[in-house]
Parts: structure tokens; sequence; C-alpha cells
């Protein structure tokens, strides 16, 4: 029947829409969780677990605009002869020391503070501090926590990794970079 057809397929349109409605739900779910996924994997560097550089340039521009800058200063710390380890002791053993003086760093800075890493062996803070003799405290806190924390190599080696770091104070800038 030819008046049949136009009529099933009208009295279908609320079920095909209620469809179609949950399907665009369903993929709407789906990007959100997958927007959010990316963004983590953006913000945070996958080997050391702290904000990647692009994430911690952003927060610490951000900073600098809402905060008094000249109590806002800049450890750049460096992890010494890093080289070195990745010559003698392998990539995988270079990647553990790294995510290990990561998390030690993170450990020793208040929860507001800013860390990440910036690349290679080189992690950035953002502290605020009184002057700089506070924020040079908080560098040699975590120098001397590095340097007294026994590191695993390999099995059978083991020693100290020393950091170095330097210290800068955001006074009349409008950024770090």
């Amino acid at each position: 029947d030819l008046h049949a057809f136009p009529t099933r397929r009208c009295a279908d349109l609320p079920r095909v829409q209620r469809d179609l409605e949950q399907q665009v739900e369903q993929r709407t779910k789906e990007l959100h969780r997958a927007n959010v996924e990316l963004s983590r994997l953006a913000d945070y560097d996958p080997l050391a677990g702290v904000l990647s550089r692009r994430r911690i340039v952003q927060d610490v521009e951000q900073l600098l605009m809402l905060r008094n800058p000249s109590r806002l200063y800049m450890l750049v710390i460096d992890v010494d002869h890093f080289k070195s380890v990745n010559d003698t002791y392998g990539h995988l053993a270079g990647d553990r020391i790294l995510t290990e003086v990561a998390r030690d760093a993170r450990s020793l800075l208040r929860d507001n503070d800013l860390f990440g890493r910036i690349g290679g062996e080189e992690f950035m803070a953002l502290i605020e501090a009184s002057g700089s003799d506070e924020a040079a405290v908080v560098a040699e806190r975590l120098r001397s926590g590095s340097a007294r924390t026994k590191r695993v190599f390999r099995e059978g080696a083991a020693g100290q990794v020393s950091v170095s770091i330097g210290v800068a104070n955001a006074s009349n800038r409008s950024s770090f970079a």
C-alpha cells in the first residue's frame, strides 16, 4: 500500500528522535571523558608525574598577574651529572632517578607551590616567600633532601644524586619567559 509507508514512518519519528538523542548524549559523554583525559595528558609529564612544561609556564604566567610578584621566586632545579647516569646505568635507571627526584622535591614543597618538569633533567618550582633568604632556605631544603637520599641505579649500584638550583625573583617582571 503506497499511502501506508509515509504514515508508518511518521509514527516512528518520536522513537527515532529519542534514539538519536540518546546516541548524541552518549557520544557527548564519551567526548567529555576523552577531553578530560587529553587535558590530563597535556598538563602532566608522563614520566615524572608532575606538571608539564606547558602547564607550569601557563600557571606561572597566571600567578604573576594575580599575586604580588616581589613575593614570587622561581627555582630551576637541574639534576647534576644526569647524562653519566644514563650512559652508565641506562635510560630506565635515568627515568627512575627523574621520577624519584620529582617525587622527593614535590614532597618537600608546600601544597600551594607549583612544581613541574621543564625538560630533560630540569624541573621548576614557583614558590611564594617573604624574601630571598626564605627562598634560599627552600632551595637548600630541596638540594640537601636530594643529596642525602640514597638512589638505586641498578642491583648492586647505589649512590646519591645531587641537584643544582638557581633562584630568581619575579619583581618587575610580567613574565619569566
